[in-house]
C-alpha cells in the first residue's frame, strides 16, 4: 500500500479492508505488509497502526518528505520484498465485501509456467501507440487500484518514472508486459474503475472513486 498525506483513509484502507483480509488468507499462504509513505511528514497514527498489525509481519517506509508518485513506489516495494508476489491496493479508495479476494487475485498464479505478469480488473488503455506501443496489442490494461504481480517481473521490469511516474503508469506496465509477451489476466471477482462506479457484479473488492468514504 502506498500512502500520500491522507492518513484517514489509508487507516479506513487498513482497519476495514486489509486486516480482515489478511487475517482471512494468512493460514493458506504466507503474507508480508508493507506501507510506503510519500507524504511530506511521516503519518504518525498510520505508523503506529502499522507497528500494532498482528496478523502478519508489518513494515512502515516513510521517504523523507519525497514523493516517489505511483510507479517508482511499486518499483521500490518490489526491490525491498522478498515475497514472490507483490499485491498493490490503493490506500485512498477501495472496499473489501469478501474476504476471500486476495485467494481470487493470486490463484491465476498457481498453475502458471511463467506467463503471466498481471491479475486485476481489466480497463481500457486507449491507443497503446499514444504510449509509444503497437496498436495491434489488446487495448486494455490492469486497472492500478488494485492488481497482483510476480515480483521478479517487476523487478526486471520496472515501473516508468519521469512524466510517467504516476498518471499512466498503469497503463504503460501492462504494454510493455504484453510487448515482452506475457499475459494478463482478469479476475471476475475484483473491480477497478476510473472516476465511476463499478455497478452490480460478483465483487469481492471494489476500487473506485468512493467520494464519501472521509466520513466512513
Amino acid at each position: 500500500m502506498v500512502t500520500y498525506h491522507n492518513e484517514a483513509r489509508a487507516l479506513v484502507r487498513l482497519s476495514r479492508d486489509l486486516v480482515p483480509t489478511l487475517n482471512h488468507c494468512r493460514d493458506c499462504m504466507s503474507i508480508d505488509l508493507m506501507v510506503i509513505d510519500n507524504s511530506a511528514q511521516p503519518l504518525i497514527g498510520l505508523r503506529a497502526a502499522i507497528a500494532g498489525t498482528e496478523c502478519v509481519p508489518a513494515s512502515y517506509v516513510w521517504n523523507g518528505g519525497a514523493n516517489f508518485f505511483y510507479g517508482p513506489s511499486i518499483n521500490q516495494a518490489a526491490r525491498s520484498s522478498a515475497s514472490s508476489l507483490l499485491v498493490y491496493v490503493c490506500s485512498s479508495h477501495g472496499t473489501m465485501y469478501d474476504p476471500t479476494w486476495l485467494s481470487d487475485l493470486v490463484q491465476p498464479f498457481a498453475a502458471d509456467g511463467g506467463g503471466i505478469a498481471q491479475t486485476g480488473s481489466f480497463y481500457p488503455s486507449g491507443p497503446p501507440s499514444a504510449l509509444g506501443f503497437d496498436d495491434a496489442l489488446p487495448w486494455i490494461h490492469v486497472q492500478g487500484g488494485v492488481f497482483a504481480s510476480p515480483t521478479r517481473l517487476i523487478a526486471s521490469y520496472p515501473y516508468p518514472d519521469g512524466p510517467l511516474a504516476h498518471y499512466l503508469s498503469d497503463v504503460y506496465q501492462s504494454l510493455r508486459f504484453m510487448t515482452a509477451g506475457y499475459e494478463l489476466v482478469d479476475v471476475p471477482t475484483v473491480k477497478s474503475v476510473w472516476r465511476t462506479t463499478a455497478g452490480p457484479g460478483p465483487w469481492k473488492y471494489v476500487h473506485d472513486e468512493n467520494v464519501n468514504e472521509d466520513a466512513t
